[in-house]
């Protein structure tokens, strides 16, 4: 039986990340869409670590003042 990347269990199926490349089950991001939980919740506009880096540079800089 395949085991999913994300929660490591094994499961009767998988599918393949279209954005990353990870074995998911169905509980760890959708079939249907071929996205991992984490791909899919960059796709709807999720922040990325780089715009919250930015956004903690601004407000200490704000603090300054």
């Amino acid at each position: 039986m395949p085991i999913c990347d994300m929660c490591s269990t094994e499961v009767e199926d998988i599918f393949e990340c279209k954005e990353c490349g990870m074995q998911c089950c169905e509980f760890c991001g959708d079939k249907d869409k071929k996205l991992c939980d984490v791909c899919k919740q960059h796709s709807k506009g999720g922040s990325s670590e780089d715009e919250n880096e930015e956004f903690e540079e601004e407000s200490e800089d704000e603090e300054e003042y």
